[in-house]
């Protein structure tokens, strides 16, 4: 859990300056919990004998952004955490995220992208109505 808890809150520390910030942990987040539930619904299927979640569909999510989740449902549930071909895939999804979000967020080759995507989010603040901007603007 604290691995998770870490990477969260150095993202959030990391990119506070931005206005996409609270968008991106967001999406995250989402995709933490997706993956949380997904560990949870195969490990159920497991033990009753039913279809099961595509080891493909787990490691998806975990590149997507939900390992941090992925990785909590596997030691909170003991869920593939003894199958070695799942667990070195898994190992690479969170290192080719990791430096894909490198790559995207803190590459200097990813200046104005940072830039352009923050402008974008300004400009969907300002349309918004007062009362949402607030949560929108926690990276100010």
């Amino acid at each position: 859990m604290l691995v998770s808890l870490l990477y969260f809150v150095g993202l959030g520390l990391a990119l506070r300056d931005y206005a996409f910030m609270p968008g991106l942990l967001a999406v995250l987040l989402l995709l933490s919990l997706i993956s949380v539930v997904l560990y949870a619904r195969d490990k159920r299927a497991a033990r009753l004998g039913r279809d099961r979640t595509p080891e493909k569909t787990l490691h998806l999510y975990a590149l997507l952004g939900g390992w941090p989740g992925a990785w909590l449902a596997q030691q909170g549930l003991r869920h593939k955490t003894r199958k070695l071909p799942f667990r070195r895939i898994f190992l690479l999804t969170v290192v080719c995220n990791l430096l894909l979000l490198w790559l995207l967020l803190f590459s200097h080759w990813t200046d104005g992208g940072r830039g352009w995507l923050d402008g974008q989010v300004r400009v969907w603040q300002s349309a918004l109505p007062a009362r949402y901007n607030s949560l929108l603007t926690l990276a100010e």
